[in-house]
């Protein structure tokens, strides 16, 4: 399968590179997980760094064979064949903290790989990842623009955008522009009764954004919670929450006690 099949657009600008390896702040203690590794332009900085250990998750075939033949004297470079989305889970699982993760990827993973991320039981202390624009944007949001997709990755990182990257810095170029993204991983973001209520609540309140809280939550627990309208403002105001506001007004310590409220186990 050629690169362009896989939605893959190669980074060329040195600029760019840098910036995501001093943002990585590798040690000599830590493994490096990169995704995507493609012509290894990337692998070449981050080798440069001195990890402990890089593993370079590689789809294509062909690329993974060149990034195979190129480092095969070096022991502390591992390259895996195979789907990111399928790889990670059982790669995190066997690595021995600290670890980071990095990565070029293609557009359409990405909301899957954050998925993914937030799920793993032991998670990347650093993610340094390469987004559309747009979607960096959004990630990035606090209140009074917070989204879904902002509340969920919040939850378990603090997400910064380091640097807009134009798409004339790729090849081929996209049809958009770039963003290389830090994710600082939370501390306690296990898969707790917390967690899972938590994500039910983003769901709830979001699900409906031009609604407000009061409403998108009456909608929820109608048929689970005997709670009534003046019942469940008067829980809103309590926690300091305006029911009749949207949920864009949130932030992720708001979205939390309104998921100990309503939507805990």
């Amino acid at each position: 399968m050629s690169p362009s099949r896989l939605g893959q657009h190669f980074l060329k600008s040195g600029q760019a590179i840098r910036t995501i390896v001093d943002t990585l702040d590798i040690s000599s203690e830590e493994t490096v997980l990169e995704i995507g590794s493609g012509h290894g332009e990337l692998t070449t900085a981050i080798l440069n760094a001195r990890p402990a250990k890089l593993i370079c998750v590689e789809k294509d075939p062909v690329l993974a064979a060149e990034l195979e033949k190129e480092h095969r004297s070096n022991p502390d470079v591992k390259v895996i064949r195979g789907d990111v989305l399928r790889v990670v889970g059982p790669l995190a699982r066997e690595l021995t903290p600290p670890y980071k993760i990095v990565g070029n990827i293609p557009y359409y993973l990405t909301g899957h790989l954050l998925r993914l991320t937030g799920e793993l039981e032991t998670k990347p202390e650093l993610s340094v990842l390469m987004l559309q624009k747009e979607v960096a944007e959004r990630l990035a949001a606090k209140p009074p623009r917070m989204n879904r997709l902002a509340a969920s990755v919040q939850f378990w990182a603090l997400p910064r955008v380091v640097r807009i990257v134009p798409r004339s810095e790729f090849s081929p170029p996209p049809k958009v522009d770039s963003a290389i993204v830090e994710f600082v991983t939370k501390q306690s973001t296990r898969i707790t009764p917390l967690r899972l209520g938590y994500f039910r609540a983003v769901q709830t309140l979001f699900r409906q954004p031009r609604k407000t809280i009061l409403n998108n939550i009456l909608f929820a627990i109608a048929d689970s919670k005997k709670l009534s309208k003046d019942d469940v403002e008067k829980l809103l105001t309590n926690i300091g929450i305006d029911p009749q506001k949207r949920a864009q007004i949130l932030s992720v310590e708001d979205i939390s006690r309104i998921a100990n409220l309503f939507f805990s186990p």
